[in-house]
């Protein structure tokens, strides 16, 4: 067999046996059913942002907000297994970790149309499910909700 034929085989295999590529994370059933979000709060109730979210958490959707001042894109992220434990049970679970990135967006008129894309941060949002009332004396957690904001 050829070189080109051996590729073609390999990356057949890696498509319909779903090898992970670089950058990809299987998850365990252990780790899908985590949902420990208060590792990023500390003592008072202070909420910071997840260093590898992108990477790491579940992307829930995109989508883009058109504004003559100035159009944004909009991307939520969730705790790794959120979507499916949501789906199966319809809660949120205790802990989970929600992430919405707003960015300001650049277009351009192509000749298949105009494209549009997420140019740069405008804001971030980081948000943790508590449903045992953690932080009764911080007045920013209401209704077993914790939401901080990150500006860019």
């Amino acid at each position: 067999m050829k070189s080109g034929g051996t590729s073609f085989v390999i990356l057949t295999l890696v498509i319909s046996v779903g090898y992970p590529l670089a950058g990809a994370q299987r998850y365990s059933t252990s780790q899908t059913l985590r949902f420990n979000g208060y590792e990023l709060v500390d003592k008072p109730g202070n909420i910071r942002k997840p260093d590898d979210f992108r990477d790491h958490y579940q992307l829930l959707g995109t989508f883009m907000v058109l504004d003559p001042k100035g159009n944004e894109m909009h991307f939520t992220y969730a705790s790794p297994g959120m979507a499916e434990y949501y789906r199966t049970t319809g809660k949120c679970p205790d802990g989970v970790v929600l992430v919405k990135e707003m960015c300001f967006t650049d277009d351009v008129q192509l000749t298949t149309g105009e494209a549009h894309w997420s140019s740069r941060l405008k804001q971030c949002f980081t948000m943790i499910k508590d449903d045992k009332n953690r932080f009764p004396d911080n007045l920013l957690w209401v209704d077993g909700l914790r939401w901080s904001a990150f500006h860019s």
